[in-house]
């Protein structure tokens, strides 16, 4: 065998020792592990994006007919779309007509349906009405959303609302003392939106601002807060939207965006679901208490 001929396969020896080499050295691939929060056993899936946009629950009457509706903490009725209502039999009383304010200001019409509703799993409770109303006057998409319906249906007594991981789950006690528990005003027979008294520390530039008074915890309400804007200084807060450090009880949040609302001389704002969202948050209308664990 000539000399140039062993040079080569030489060569071909030590490249394919290299090639077997590599495949051995190679680290194996990487693959990414996604934790997966699974739901407790009981609870109730929501749809929600993030942002302004509302609480959604997908709703079935008579086992068949499937729709969404809001979920809102600041409504006492089955709000249903009348138009959607009336093409599936159920007409409008005229009656029995509401003069009402609707959840987004203003005043409304609303009828009772004219037969009766099986709303299932929600018919034991039989301390709600149930109201029909052209949600589009209301500026409501109702391409997919038909209707708006109260937290309080899931339970009125204690309800957990898990917006990070999408769920709702009503509660037997609360029993974990890592929840800032904070005291609330809420009566059924008047008003089912929980109301919480709040010294609240607003910081815009460095400047504290201190805001007391009550403010209405309101999943339909899609700011983070919306505070009265005759509480507010008018040389310090002149836009209606600014971002600031917001501070309450032990709790602190940056780069909260609070709106200046056209709110009631009552109350000093609203807790808005994008704030909401950043807490696992139980309701106890029981023993009214509200009780917040930040989540992020």
């Amino acid at each position: 065998m000539n000399k140039k001929k062993c040079n080569y396969i030489l060569f071909l020896t030590i490249c394919l020792f290299g090639c077997f080499a590599r495949q051995e050295l190679r680290q194996p691939d990487i693959v990414e592990q996604i934790s997966i929060v699974k739901p407790p056993i009981g609870a109730i899936p929501l749809e929600w994006n993030g942002g302004e946009e509302a609480i959604l629950y997908e709703m079935t009457i008579y086992d068949s007919i499937k729709f969404k509706v809001i979920v809102d903490s600041g409504v006492s009725s089955f709000l249903f779309d009348s138009t959607y209502f009336a093409k599936l039999g159920f007409g409008c009383d005229n009656r029995n007509v509401f003069i009402t304010r609707s959840p987004f200001g203003g005043k409304i019409n609303t009828y009772l349906p004219s037969k009766k509703l099986d709303i299932s799993p929600f018919s034991a409770l039989n301390s709600f009405q149930i109201r029909m109303l052209n949600l589009s006057k209301l500026e409501i998409d109702t391409t997919d959303i038909k209707g708006l319906i109260p937290l309080t249906a899931f339970s009125q007594e204690i309800i957990q609302i898990n917006l990070k991981d999408r769920y709702i789950l009503p509660l037997d006690s609360v029993i974990d003392d890592s929840y800032i528990k904070l005291p609330i005003e809420v009566d059924l027979r008047i008003s089912h939106t929980p109301i919480v008294t709040l010294n609240m520390q607003i910081i815009k530039d460095g400047v504290p601002f201190y805001i007391d008074g009550k403010f209405q915890v309101d999943y339909g309400y899609m700011g983070y807060i919306g505070i009265n804007y005759k509480k507010m200084d008018d040389q310090l807060f002149s836009q209606r939207r600014d971002t600031v450090t917001v501070s309450f009880n032990g709790i602190t949040k940056d780069s909260i965006q609070i709106d200046m609302e056209p709110v009631i001389d009552e109350y000093a704002g609203f807790l808005g679901v994008q704030f909401l969202a950043m807490f696992d948050v139980i309701i106890d209308y029981k023993e009214k208490y509200l009780y917040l664990k930040s989540n992020i």
